[in-house]
């Protein structure tokens, strides 16, 4: 099936990078901005952890005046609006209402035009000295003074083709653009030769750093009551609902557990349907402490939902989930990037 769709990437391939020498040579404009601008990205579709590596950065730089910016994939909504923690997702994004409620003193917007989002944020507060922006590698629209691309360890960009015949949205050439490359959901245990080996196939250049990542899963913590928090171990049997691209990280820390797993598209606008088919899947669980699990993004998208009297009383918990840089990468990549923000 991927040798059928190879023609059909070879033109992805000749559009993407067209359009990308037409920004390089300058015949398109790239706008840059006189203070820090840090940029998160991938190459491929979905699943690198941009939402954690956004929420790390902008809990790095507390104390000073920042804002995120992102697209705000999935709202129903369009053009500027800055996210409050009352914001449904439906209108905001799952990712920035996650961001919001992870870092609420951030001032948070979405806007699919990066220019006009990036302009309307300095227009409603001139004291931000920082701005992230969250998933804008392919949108060269704006040029960040910094910028992050991020790679799954055991699904590393260059073994991969463009869309449609693979997962990358541009070419792995691509890569060069960015500053920083942090190669994300590695194993807490990652030894020398192993980091080396990664590094020897992204074939990096001289401008950049290779930093390593994991995932840390924590408690769970029932969606829409903060308060309410238990162990994983305390389930006897879980049903575990996800709408990401990628589940494997949250199946490897639930191996072990009597799981059902639901499964819906990547950032999928749960309905009320959905989740009377999850009630009634719960509900055929063996007798026990049964639990439904889902993600943090997730739990944003169903979180009005449970406001219906009929789901109020569903066990529906969210797992916690932060990136986190191995010890070997902390102090290094947290001073690469205030060695960039002192800089300006």
């Amino acid at each position: 099936m991927r040798a059928l769709l190879i023609p059909f990437a070879i033109i992805y391939h000749l559009i993407t990078a067209f359009r990308n020498w037409l920004y390089d040579v300058g015949l398109w404009k790239s706008k840059s901005y006189d203070f820090p601008v840090i940029g998160v990205g991938n190459l491929k579709t979905g699943g690198t952890g941009k939402t954690p590596m956004a929420i790390y950065l902008l809990n790095h730089l507390k104390g000073r005046d920042l804002a995120m910016l992102s697209r705000g994939y999935g709202r129903r909504t369009s053009g500027f609006r800055l996210v409050s923690l009352t914001d449904a997702a439906k209108d905001v994004g799952d990712e920035p209402a996650l961001i919001k409620t992870a870092v609420p003193s951030t001032l948070v917007a979405v806007d699919e035009n990066r220019v006009h989002g990036v302009t309307s944020i300095l227009k409603m507060d001139t004291t931000i000295n920082t701005l992230i922006l969250d998933d804008v590698f392919q949108h060269r629209a704006v040029n960040p003074g910094h910028m992050i691309l991020l790679t799954v360890y055991d699904d590393l960009y260059v073994n991969d083709l463009v869309l449609p015949a693979g997962s990358l949205r541009e070419s792995s050439r691509g890569a060069s653009r960015a500053n920083t490359i942090v190669v994300t959901k590695c194993p807490k245990d990652l030894s020398q030769q192993q980091r080396n080996d990664v590094i020897n196939k992204l074939s990096t250049q001289a401008h950049q750093e290779v930093f390593f990542a994991f995932e840390e899963h924590g408690k769970l913590r029932r969606v829409g009551q903060s308060d309410d928090v238990v162990d994983l171990s305390s389930a006897d049997n879980i049903l575990l609902v996800t709408g990401i691209a990628k589940t494997d990280s949250i199946l490897k820390h639930l191996h072990g557990q009597k799981i059902e797993h639901l499964k819906f598209r990547d950032h999928h606008a749960f309905t009320v349907q959905n989740v009377k088919s999850m009630k009634a899947q719960f509900e055929q669980l063996p007798s026990g402490n049964n639990l439904i699990v889902t993600t943090q993004k997730d739990a944003q998208r169903l979180q009005s939902l449970l406001q219906n009297e009929n789901f109020a009383k569903l066990p529906i918990y969210a797992i916690e989930h932060q990136m986190e840089l191995l010890s070997t990468d902390r102090e290094a990549f947290q001073l690469r990037i205030d060695e960039y923000i002192n800089s300006h």
